[in-house]
């Protein structure tokens, strides 16, 4: 049983799994909590060693011991006979420059893992890519009143229920959608400073939509996206409604990336009885942010 809950948590962090499969992964997640931590584990060690291949493969070198035995091993071997000839020199050869690019990988994927294991680990929520979790005509729309609410903060439709601040918020949302507890919403930590909230006619006529500015460009517009559309600088939009099942094949404790590879992804998870939906101007902005908050509760 171990060995198969390890292969599907290493298929599903490898993105392997068809979008059936995913889905009926995601489906065992949420009643196994423990498949949930073997995914979450898998997929950090792959982002440490995915970061350590692109930003530090540079720096690191192979040990000085490894080094002198990849130069003296064919100096080491015994010296052909007449009858072995030049056979035997390019065997040896041959095996070393087969063998020196495994080595060295070895050694890429050795100093990643100490890179891991010596971080601090944030037990982090599984992460699924499905582009059909929810329409492309829906992440469209995400994104363009994301990029509308964020340039001219006056469409933002005002809420008289909903205060412009961010201690009364949480208490006041979780009121609106009977949740089981008060959302976090705090992203100062990462730089964002929140700026306006209002009521949104997406995804459902009752959603609160939060703004959030980087604290450089908290009350200015401005800004390109990767688009080419203006979005009021670096900023996060947030949609929260209440969970009225209208997103199961989401398990509690997954987040879920749809629109990967569009200017504004957004990023889903269902948490306390509500369900997030959370856009930024870049994917790893998005996930960064929607991490923070699903940690801090």
């Amino acid at each position: 049983m171990d060995d198969k809950l390890n292969n599907l948590a290493k298929a599903f962090a490898d993105g392997e799994l068809t979008p059936e499969q995913q889905l009926e992964a995601m489906r065992q997640m949420r009643d196994d909590p423990q498949l949930v931590e073997r995914v979450a584990h898998q997929q950090a060690l792959r982002a440490a060693v995915s970061r350590a291949m692109r930003q530090d493969a540079g720096r690191l070198t192979a040990p000085a011991s490894l080094r002198t035995m990849l130069e003296q091993t064919p100096l080491e071997q015994a010296a052909p006979t007449a009858e072995a000839g030049s056979a035997a020199v390019v065997g040896r050869i041959g095996f070393v420059s087969r063998w020196a690019p495994a080595a060295l990988a070895a050694v890429l994927l050795l100093g990643a893992m100490m890179m891991y294991f010596a971080a601090p680990q944030r037990s982090g929520p599984p992460v699924a890519v499905n582009d059909d979790i929810i329409p492309a005509s829906q992440v469209e729309m995400f994104g363009k009143r994301h990029v509308t609410c964020c340039r001219e903060l006056a469409r933002l439709s005002v809420d008289p229920t909903l205060a412009n601040d961010l201690q009364q918020l949480p208490n006041q949302i979780a009121s609106r959608f009977h949740a089981s507890g008060a959302p976090s919403l705090d992203l100062t930590p990462l730089g964002y400073r929140f700026d306006s909230v209002g009521r949104c006619s997406i995804p459902g006529n009752n959603a609160v939509h939060l703004i959030y500015k980087a604290q450089r460009d908290a009350g200015t517009s401005g800004g390109m996206t990767s688009g080419g559309e203006t979005s009021g600088g670096d900023a996060v939009s947030l949609w929260i409604v209440e969970d009225k099942g209208q997103l199961d094949a989401i398990p509690p404790g997954v987040i879920h990336t749809a629109g990967a590879n569009r200017p504004h992804p957004v990023i889903v998870w269902r948490q306390g009885g509500m369900i997030y939906y959370l856009t930024a101007d870049s994917l790893d902005r998005a996930e960064r942010a929607a991490h923070m908050l699903h940690d801090q509760v």
